[in-house]
């Protein structure tokens, strides 16, 4: 079965620029739909706007930008596409120009895509392998998508929370039964991305500092050392929900996986 996306994409087949003064509605409505409403005629390149605004209408996000070359930042790289996939190829010799559009099929020498402004219409139409930049998946912005496609954000996300829940129950279960308890080990996970953090405007070593800090409140309750098991472990849970907030609000604007940026 395929994509959402591409059945909306192949709804689109046949449209094309309107020749003289005029213009298309429908391909300046692609450009709205992308985020670029500023642009109101069927002359501007809009391969890009086109896939942008499909995916849009999809409930996926996009690239943001209306550069063929923006996609080969977006969702996750894949080496064996699959109908849907987002394909990107160079244009001519220069080294920003591109073609975006979305993978069909393939021959031993070329890719079959669906793609706006192609001969100045939405076609299917075939591209040399010579000019293949990248293949692209789109990842749907919620944790579960995220997680399988190997989000380092998630993984770190799901282990604070799992961790600190558990410690913190671990250690009010101590206090409730007179026990003395013992704050939680910190697990051993790597510090969070660097991009997550530099989004919560915090340093990469935020959650292993809080976690410092609550341990210092052993000091304060000496004689319920529980009560510090039970702030570290909630410490560590809110720290994971953020780094997922922020890791979901940068794929809703396209943003690729971030041990995927290079």
């Amino acid at each position: 079965m395929e994509p959402k996306w591409m059945e909306l994409a192949r709804a689109e087949l046949g449209v094309s620029e309107v020749s003289g003064s005029g213009h298309n509605k429908r391909i300046v409505d692609y450009f709205a739909d992308a985020g670029h409403p500023e642009v109101k005629n069927d002359e501007t390149a809009w391969c890009a706007g086109f896939c942008g605004a499909i995916l849009k209408r999809a409930g996926m996000p996009n690239s943001g930008s209306l550069a063929a070359r923006s996609y080969l930042k977006y969702g996750t790289p894949v080496e064996t596409p699959q109908v849907g996939d987002i394909v990107v190829f160079s244009r001519g010799n220069s080294t920003w120009e591109g073609h975006v559009g979305f993978f069909v099929g393939e021959t031993d020498t070329s890719v079959k895509v669906l793609g706006g402004n192609q001969s100045n219409k939405v076609s299917v139409a075939n591209y040399s392998k010579s000019r293949l930049l990248g293949y692209r998946r789109p990842v749907a912005p919620t944790a579960p998508a995220l997680r399988q496609a190997g989000s380092q954000d998630i993984a770190q996300s799901d282990n604070l929370i799992r961790w600190g829940g558990l410690g913190a129950l671990t250690a009010a279960g101590g206090g409730a039964t007179g026990g003395g308890g013992a704050a939680p080990a910190l697990p051993a996970v790597s510090n969070p991305t660097v991009d997550s953090l530099q989004e919560l405007g915090l340093m990469a070593n935020l959650w292993k500092a809080a976690m410092e800090g609550a341990y210092g409140l052993i000091g304060v309750f000496q004689k319920n050392i529980w009560v510090s098991g039970v702030l570290s472990g909630l410490i560590m849970v809110y720290v994971g929900y953020r780094i997922r907030q922020v890791r979901l609000e940068r794929a809703k604007r396209g943003d690729p996986l971030s041990n995927q940026k290079g």
